[in-house]
């Protein structure tokens, strides 16, 4: 994907993206967490987990596909009013 389009979203079927204004989450680093969002993904887009991590750089997962309780709240957080508690 060009980087006109942004960081775009993964999941088959979602068009969001960071340009649209999407929040758009990176693939963790951790090996193992990742594995976990790449399988995820291969459900909805076979073959996905085929993608090196560099094919990863301009994707990720968007926020509608997380619950609230997905996301942990940190101080900076709070001091910037993102926090959700």
């Amino acid at each position: 994907m060009s980087d006109k389009m942004g960081k775009h979203c993964a999941v088959y079927g979602c068009n969001t993206n960071s340009k649209n204004g999407g929040r758009v989450h990176n693939f963790p680093k951790d090996p193992k967490i990742r594995r976990l969002w790449v399988n995820f993904v291969d459900t909805t887009c076979l073959g996905f987990s085929q993608k090196t991590p560099e094919q990863l750089n301009n994707t990720g997962v968007c926020s509608r596909h997380f619950n609230q309780e997905d996301y942990i709240d940190s101080p900076i957080q709070a001091q910037l009013g993102f926090a959700s508690k």
